[in-house]
């Protein structure tokens, strides 16, 4: 097997990877709207019904801030891990036992036994190593793009089928 992935790290990159990670990946983020929507319904209701409007008008003011922050983050998200990274994109090399990784400013080898799972979703591929940061591979920047479902099966029986 031998598949290249050429990657370029943009808005659209930084955009499809967390629509992904936040519906496939993500425990408790993909429901923090309708969690903050109703935080705010509960304290309308209780400064329209409760006795207590201090108790009331507190609710609002946490529940809205919740909301404000909720809704503000994916922004915040992609806005700090475009400042943070150092490349404008890279390649990486999948061959039967590791990851070739070349960018503009390193090179190096990730063999599949240093990575802790891999979950596949329908735009690309997450690669979660033991420590740090996970690799999001879109489907999409993978050549040639007919062993894009073989390469999936090999990084998920690999590296999943380690544990």
């Amino acid at each position: 097997m031998d598949a290249t992935a050429r990657l370029n790290f943009n808005q659209q990159y930084y955009e499809l990877m967390y629509s992904e990670w936040l519906r496939y990946r993500s425990r408790y983020r993909r429901f923090a709207v309708p969690i903050a929507i109703a935080l705010t319904a509960t304290g309308i209701g209780l400064a329209i019904w409760a006795a207590c409007l201090p108790c009331a008008i507190a609710v609002v003011v946490v529940a809205a801030a919740d909301l404000l922050e909720t809704i503000t983050y994916r922004h915040r998200w992609m806005k700090k891990a475009r400042c943070s990274t150092r490349s404008d994109g890279g390649e990486l090399r999948f061959t039967d036992s590791e990851i070739i990784v070349n960018t503009d400013n390193s090179h190096g080898t990730i063999r599949y036994e240093g990575f802790q799972s891999a979950a596949a979703t329908p735009g690309g591929v997450f690669l979660i190593p033991q420590k740090g940061v996970s690799i999001f591979v879109p489907l999409a920047t993978i050549e040639p793009q007919d062993v894009v479902e073989s390469l999936v099966a090999l990084l998920l029986t690999r590296i999943n089928g380690l544990r």
